[in-house]
């Protein structure tokens, strides 16, 4: 009896740049144009490279998603990294679900749906008999949780006003209690929105992830602090959020090329 289940046929990572066929090739690859059979999903790992689907560009960036459907047009200009997808689906409910779902998806929370497609790219052996009843339940749940959280705005335009107003109080918010312990959990909460849907507008609009922006926000404290007091290092890390002064060391050199003393040195008596 043919099961309605949808089948996985082919997932994995797929790394462009380590590809025999493109390896040795010199300056931009243009792939060749080709229509899709089956469907076709995409977490980018990294930036780089650009998407072609149906004519459109998109410009790739990590935690970016693509989902393409039979009949679709495309293309890419290597080189990129994803995890990746290639799955059957007779079911019409579920097929109505994926055609709500945008051919490329911008801002998704890299690491919550690295662990969904993980779960399938790269899953541990298992002998069950309904192992493939296992793989499509979770194939499923990724494909409705990408409808959830696109739910709100189904478009790659600039959100909602009332999205803007939610990364706006967001950001004043950072700015104000970056000494606290704070993540894109706890700001999502705030506004009463879905964790992935919260990363995914503040991305687009500050075009930075809600942790990179706090932790920038926390460094430029820092500066300000070792440029213009004499506080000890281990205080300026407790004041501008870092649970350790090692932690905070690592961060600070790992973005200026010098640690925090050294910082100090150079720059405290410019103020």
């Amino acid at each position: 009896m043919e099961s309605g289940l949808p089948k996985i046929f082919g997932s994995g990572v797929f790394d462009t740049s380590i590809r025999q066929e493109y390896r040795f090739k010199g300056g931009e690859i243009l792939t060749p144009l080709r229509t899709v059979k089956e469907y076709e999903l995409e977490l980018f790992c990294e930036d780089g490279g650009v998407s072609f689907i149906n004519g459109q560009r998109n410009e790739i960036k990590k935690g970016c998603i693509l989902m393409a459907s039979p009949g679709d047009r495309r293309q890419s200009l290597l080189h990129f990294k994803a995890l990746f997808l290639h799955f059957s689906a007779t079911d019409e409910r579920l097929r109505q679900l994926i055609a709500t779902l945008p051919k490329f998806i911008r801002g998704c929370d890299f690491e919550s749906y690295k662990k969904l497609f993980s779960a399938l790219c790269d899953p541990e052996p298992d002998f069950d008999d309904f192992s493939d009843v296992k793989a499509a339940g979770r194939l499923i749940r990724l494909l409705y949780t990408l409808r959830k959280d696109c739910a709100v705005s189904t478009s790659d335009n600039v959100p909602a006003d009332t999205s803007q107003s939610a990364v706006k109080t967001s950001v004043e918010y950072i700015r104000e209690h970056y000494s606290e312990p704070l993540n894109a959990e706890t700001l999502a909460k705030r506004c009463h929105l879905s964790t992935s849907y919260f990363y995914r507008i503040f991305t687009q609009v500050t075009d930075l992830p809600p942790n990179e922006f706090i932790t920038r926000t926390r460094l430029t404290a820092a500066q300000s602090l070792l440029a213009s007091c004499d506080m000890p290092i281990v205080d300026v890390a407790a004041r501008c959020g870092f649970n350790s002064q090692s932690y905070f060391s690592y961060v600070f050199k790992e973005r200026f090329k010098m640690s925090p003393k050294a910082f100090r040195k150079k720059h405290f008596y410019q103020i």
